[in-house]
């Protein structure tokens, strides 16, 4: 039998969308994906989340998701669970920002070690990875609402926002929006950069939010440019704390 819902945990779905990229070199990048579903024995919260640290590769580190069960788990379980490489371990979500906190605490630790076809403005803030946790965290324990017009995705430091939006990064976005290329193949052949690259690459951009690979027939991605312009939202005080 199925649990009531717990409805507080409806806070995490302003999280849905936000990418923050937790290394100066901007090669590792947590992102967010949450949405609501028919609450269910597998998904007792009535959501569906993935929860995603990425490398410079664009390969999945470590996550937390529910998308589906794990071989330790028996049927009828909730399917929350932790993919860190190769492994997978079942978890709880138990309460806001459980899963989230641990998330980020493993992310930041292993970092230190190592839709639709209109255009939109992708609006990108820049902030500490200290700063970037406790904002996830306060709106994850329902203490502040992401507004409408916040940055979707974090960078914490410019020069890290520079080398994704480098001249070359940035040609290669004007070729695929203007050319539409069917393929990595097709647009390796437009450009005359080696397909492994252009993957790279373009699995980077994907992550930040700036392109998406569309999965076709017999494994062909196509790569298609979702924003027009990048909005940057850069403070040039901090607030002074009190007392």
């Amino acid at each position: 039998m199925t649990e009531p819902r717990d409805p507080s945990l409806d806070v995490l779905l302003d999280l849905d969308g936000q990418v923050l990229v937790v290394d100066p070199e901007g090669g590792h990048w947590v992102r967010f994906v949450v949405t609501q579903v028919p609450a269910s024995v597998e998904k007792p919260h009535g959501l569906d989340y993935s929860l995603t640290l990425h490398g410079p590769n664009g390969e999945r580190l470590v996550g937390f998701d529910n998308a589906h069960p794990v071989a330790r788990q028996k049927r009828g379980e909730a399917q929350d669970h932790r993919h860190r490489l190769t492994d997978n371990q079942g978890l709880r979500l138990s309460g806001r920002g459980d899963a989230i906190a641990r998330f980020l605490d493993l992310g930041g630790h292993r970092v230190a070690r190592e839709g639709s076809n209109a255009m939109t403005t992708l609006k990108v803030g820049i902030a500490t990875y200290g700063e970037m946790k406790a904002r996830t965290m306060a709106v994850a324990r329902g203490e502040r609402r992401i507004a409408p017009g916040e940055p979707k995705v974090w960078f914490t430091s410019t020069e890290s926002f520079a080398k994704v939006l480098s001249a070359g990064n940035r040609d290669l976005l004007r070729v695929i929006a203007e050319q539409a290329p069917a393929s990595i193949d097709e647009l390796s052949r437009i450009t005359g950069k080696a397909k492994s690259n252009l993957s790279r690459t373009l699995k980077t951009m994907a992550g930040y939010g700036l392109v998406r690979l569309e999965r076709g027939e017999r494994g062909r991605i196509t790569p298609k440019v979702t924003h027009d312009r990048v909005e940057l939202d850069l403070p040039l005080t901090r607030p002074r704390k009190a007392g």
